[in-house]
């Protein structure tokens, strides 16, 4: 599971957590993850799942913008996780 949030100060900025992941170079140009997106696929033996732009419902950046979170897990490509 991977998580992207916004730091708190202009040094911090959004960052994945705890890396980026693997498979994100491979679609990034087909989402734009300031808007609500969910990605579903496969790739070599692995299925991949990534929502986007999360509205956080309190919390707010170092200046006052919402802040979005966006969230992927990635998994063994079988029977059991593909259900």
């Amino acid at each position: 599971i991977y998580i992207q949030s916004a730091g708190v100060s202009p040094d911090f900025d959004y960052a994945w957590q705890p890396e980026v992941p693997s498979f994100l170079s491979r679609i990034s140009g087909y989402i734009q993850s300031e808007s609500q997106s969910l990605v579903l696929c496969r790739f070599d033996d692995q299925l991949f799942l990534l929502v986007t732009a999360l509205e956080s419902p309190t919390k707010r950046d170092f200046v006052r913008s919402v802040i979005r979170h966006s969230v992927a897990w990635i998994c063994e490509d079988n029977d059991d996780n593909e259900m």
